[in-house]
């Protein structure tokens, strides 16, 4: 059984499928880049993916030579001779009305790109809650004062409401995630460190949850 998608469809999915590869070409090309210029690629990707039905409906409508249009498969497929095969050698299933699509193999191979990038994505996700999971394990609450009073202060100077700092391993890197209730993890020798370095590193990591990309 063969897969009959409407024009419409197939085209935003072939658009689609275009942008997002590309927002993905660009970012990997910015692995030097700081984090909020890919955040700010992404964003603009998705923002762009999302307005395609919007723009298709909005602006005119171009025809491009190489995708042929729904008219073009009814012409190819319309005109048959003996035992219903047409002239372009496509089969057609006479009595029903059924024709086999010549665009048929090319939505196939979009959806599968499409299936194969939500599997990626989706391994993705799983892999970041496994890793989130351990880090929770990792990590017990600060109880140093100095240390939770500077991150309220920072958190509430960068328009959060608030800050959860964690303490990890001596040997550890800050890191942050969590959206809602944000969490900053410090090695415990953070509680060594001057009230300057702390709000750097506390203004760095917050950051990353005023662009929401913790």
């Amino acid at each position: 059984m063969g897969v009959d998608l409407p024009p419409a469809l197939m085209d935003l999915l072939l658009k689609g499928t275009i942008l997002l590869a590309a927002g993905g070409l660009i970012t990997s090309a910015m692995r030097r880049a700081s984090a909020a210029s890919r955040h700010a690629v992404w964003a603009a990707t998705c923002v762009a993916a999302l307005a395609l039905p919007v723009a298709r409906v909005v602006a005119p409508e171009v025809t491009v030579a190489w995708w042929p249009g729904a008219e073009a498969v009814d012409a190819a497929v319309a005109v048959t001779g003996p035992a219903g095969v047409g002239v372009a050698g496509v089969a057609v299933a006479v009595g029903d009305g059924l024709t086999a699509s010549p665009l048929q193999p090319m939505v196939l191979a979009l959806l599968l790109v499409w299936g194969s990038g939500a599997v990626v994505l989706l391994g993705r996700l799983a892999r970041g809650r496994l890793a989130w999971s351990r880090l929770q394990r990792q990590t017990t609450q600060e109880t140093d004062a100095r240390i939770q009073g500077r991150a309220d202060l920072v958190a509430g100077w960068m328009g959060l409401l608030r800050c959860r700092v964690q303490r990890g391993p001596d040997d550890w890197m800050p890191v942050t995630w969590g959206l809602r209730d944000p969490v900053v993890a410090l090695p415990g020798t953070a509680r060594r460190w001057t009230d300057a370095r702390l709000d750097i590193v506390l203004v760095h990591e917050l950051a990353h949850v005023r662009r929401a990309d913790a």
